[in-house]
């Protein structure tokens, strides 16, 4: 179900879309200066077991130290987190409807 989206398609709009040289842990809000090997994960913002969707606008980028930290129910995610991954995805497909098409 949803949007969706390849690795590099997230880790584009968590950084160069945002004017930005690296994409930004949505956890911590720091760079992410190492994209290529472990220590960025893709994550699902609201956990798949939680009801949340393996798609677009429920996917960012994290350091992997933050990911493998946080609780795995998302109980200490903010509304206004989940609220903002969510408004830069739809941004983004807004700018790329190119990328989504079928």
């Amino acid at each position: 179900k949803g949007v969706p989206y390849t690795r590099a398609m997230v880790i584009e709009r968590d950084g160069v879309f945002r004017g930005l040289e690296h994409p930004i842990c949505y956890l911590c809000g720091q760079p992410i200066t190492d994209t290529t090997g472990t220590s960025l994960h893709i994550d699902h913002v609201v956990p798949v077991a939680e009801g949340g969707y393996d798609c677009f606008t429920n996917v960012a980028c994290t350091h992997a130290e933050c990911n493998l930290r946080r609780e795995k129910d998302a109980r200490e995610l903010s509304v206004e987190q989940v609220e903002a991954v969510k408004q830069l995805a739809e941004a983004y497909m807004e700018a790329y409807p190119e990328k989504f098409e079928d």
